[in-house]
């Protein structure tokens, strides 16, 4: 069966986000992606329907279908734009958006009446929406325990999610594809832990669960307990570099030997389930360019799929799409030799398009 991106994928079509996300940060501020920073309301005074339909969402759907991405609050950075804030010639593989590819449902559940309606809506620039979010997607935690390089967010923010607020968002359960958790990092959170545990939707057997970590925080227990029932949780790892010293120069006060324990136990997990489970994340920049075959290598020994992620953001020293000159002359060659390794490999790498469009990109403008 064909998935649901073949269903509503064209030529220059705009971002799917507005029609089928939403967004809740730690603060509770509403919008339709983590990189749309046009505020629709927030949680803790609008309800999940009024801020859905609410006079700002309309008017981010009407901008974005107009391909007005920086009017409608959109950061063109993004796995969408790329660094060129129009609708794309060619839409990005799927494998590297935000949100994955699903399998469409042809059964009369309110899941899939909802799939089909946010389909139809999107195809014609609906702005006012009958469907509900078929993505959810929030920051419960905002703390995290490292000061990543390339991550402006304040760390020791105490912002969390209430009960009421992580309640307040399950009723979009029987609707929806997923929820996905990141921070922050959630698991700094011991009661985020224990809900994350319990969050179950037996009679939306649609329903994924989707967590994004640095896997410091995590041990062997803790991944058994989150991966049991027929809805294990997905499990987005970040580390990035493959070396102890790029690691530590990076994802500064992170523990190198847990994140790499982590990895490798989901790995095992994975097997012994005989289902995916894990998606190695990696963020490309200058200080993890010269890793990156060897990431490869370790990726497909493992058996776990590898996401090459770009740095988003100036950050002058570190991002050789915005200063290709920190990489060398012969960037695009080296990504020529990287994705020749790719096709030996076993495992899934996603994000060498997006690499080699920024690259471009860039150049084309000089």
């Amino acid at each position: 069966m064909p998935g649901f991106y073949a269903l509503i994928t064209r030529p220059q079509a705009p971002c799917l986000h507005p029609w089928a996300d939403i967004w809740v940060n730690a603060a509770g501020l509403v919008s339709c992606c983590p990189q749309n920073r046009c505020f629709w309301g927030n949680i803790h005074q609008q309800s999940v329907e009024e801020l859905w339909n609410s006079p700002k969402s309309q008017r981010v759907r009407h901008l974005v279908a107009a391909g007005q991405y920086l009017a409608a609050g959109c950061d063109k950075d993004c796995p969408y734009l790329r660094g060129v804030a129009r609708h794309p010639e060619v839409m990005p593989p799927v494998a590297e958006l935000i949100n994955p590819d699903f399998d469409l449902v042809e059964d009369d559940t309110p899941y899939a009446r909802n799939l089909r309606q946010v389909a139809a809506e999107y195809l014609v620039g609906q702005e006012e929406l009958r469907s509900r979010p078929l993505f959810v997607d929030t920051q419960p935690v905002l703390r995290c325990n490292a000061d990543c390089v390339m991550c402006g967010q304040p760390h020791r923010a105490p912002l969390e999610h209430s009960a009421e607020i992580l309640q307040a968002l399950e009723v979009l359960r029987p609707t929806a594809n997923w929820f996905r958790w990141q921070g922050g990092e959630v698991f700094v959170s011991k009661r985020f832990f224990s809900y994350l545990r319990d969050f179950s939707a037996p009679d939306c057997p649609h329903l994924r669960r989707y967590v994004i970590t640095n896997g410091t925080l995590l041990n062997e227990g803790r991944v058994d307990e989150l991966v049991q029932g027929a809805v294990p949780i997905f499990f987005l790892l970040s580390i990035d570099g493959v070396r102890r010293e790029t690691y530590a120069a990076i994802r500064r006060k992170l523990d190198y030997d847990r994140a790499w324990a982590t990895l490798k136990y989901l790995a095992s997990v994975q097997r012994h389930y005989g289902r995916r489970l894990v998606c190695w994340n990696y963020v490309v920049m200058r200080s993890t360019l010269d890793e990156v075959a060897e990431a490869i290598d370790i990726a497909d020994e493992l058996g776990v799929d590898l996401n090459l992620a770009p740095i988003q953001g100036e950050y002058p020293t570190e991002n050789i799409f915005l200063h290709p000159g920190l990489a060398g002359p012969d960037l695009s060659e080296m990504l020529q030799r990287l994705e020749a390794r790719v096709r030996q490999a076993r495992v899934r790498v996603s994000g060498f398009a997006g690499l080699r469009f920024r690259l471009s990109a860039r150049q084309d403008v000089g």
